[in-house]
């Protein structure tokens, strides 16, 4: 194995990875044994923990984790917190296809068209098919295809933001 060209980026590497562990820890603790939210809330979380370490711990103390000395209704009432928790939602569900299909295409080594396509494709699916749907069919009276006729616009708004509209990209 051949030594880092920079030394000092080891480190903090290894660092960075200690510190997502320990905060991936935490939340999942936290979230699971302490806090009221939804289930796909508490998974929400815990993804984007583990794909934004102690920055995304932090958020969650801030804006989700139950005060012992407030209701967490009272806590989450705040609009800012409800419109976080929105998009912690969306990315945890959306981003979580981005990467699996970003492995797959890597590994099979395909163009850069075919990868943005299949990131898209796979991001809008598992955002739609689980984190929709399939997480949100009790409020939909408990049927999955209510879900996820209810879910298909919110969802394709989501990811309508990530992507650029023809003539949007710069040269």
């Amino acid at each position: 194995m051949m030594p880092s060209p920079v030394p000092w980026l080891d480190t903090v590497l290894v660092l960075w990875f200690a510190l997502t562990a320990l905060s991936v820890a935490y939340v999942a603790w936290d979230a699971f044994t302490r806090n009221p939210e939804l289930k796909v809330m508490k998974w929400g979380w815990l993804l984007v923990t583990l794909y934004g370490g102690p920055i995304m711990a932090a958020a969650y103390v801030l804006s989700c984790q139950e005060p012992a000395t407030e209701r967490h209704e009272d806590f989450i009432r705040p609009l800012w917190k409800q419109a976080f928790g929105s998009a912690i939602h969306c990315m945890a569900g959306d981003a979580t296809g981005v990467i699996a299909a970003a492995a797959v295409t890597t590994a099979l080594g395909l163009p850069m068209w075919q990868d943005v396509i299949a990131e898209y494709v796979f991001g809008f699916a598992f955002g739609l098919l689980i984190f929709q749907a399939l997480f949100m069919r009790d409020m939909a009276g408990g049927s999955y295809a209510r879900a996820l006729r209810m879910s298909f616009m919110p969802e394709w708004l989501s990811m309508k933001g990530s992507v650029p509209a023809e003539g949007e990209m710069t040269p």
